[in-house]
């Protein structure tokens, strides 16, 4: 009988009586300075793109995208009071957008 008891608990495999585990965290990297600013702009501008078309030629290319990284990392670095998303891409648009230096053109009109 004791062995048709371990057979079973083996197969069936039943709950193990032990305490519930704690909830799990998922671990985050904390990023330092401006990163997190800067990602986080690079992501709204890249949306507000995506969703106005605003942008002739912009298709989210690597290079593109990290042209608008290095873009914003030069804004915060003109203007280090900026705190905000909001206020990082607004002042991208001033900076970057106003003089259209992008050059993203659609290669099948050039």
């Amino acid at each position: 009988m004791p062995i048709r008891n371990l057979l079973r608990k083996w197969i069936i495999g039943e709950p193990l009586n032990g305490p519930e585990p704690e909830e799990v965290r998922k671990a985050t990297p904390q990023l330092k300075g401006k990163a997190g600013l800067v990602l986080e702009t690079l992501l709204a501008i890249h949306e507000s793109i995506e969703d106005s078309q605003a942008m002739q030629g912009y298709e989210g290319l690597p290079l593109q995208v990290e042209q608008i990284y290095w873009e914003v990392w030069g804004v915060l670095a003109r203007n280090p009071d900026l705190t905000t998303t909001e206020e990082v891409m607004d002042q991208w648009m001033d900076d970057c957008i106003g003089g259209m230096h992008l050059n993203w053109e659609d290669p099948v009109t050039q």
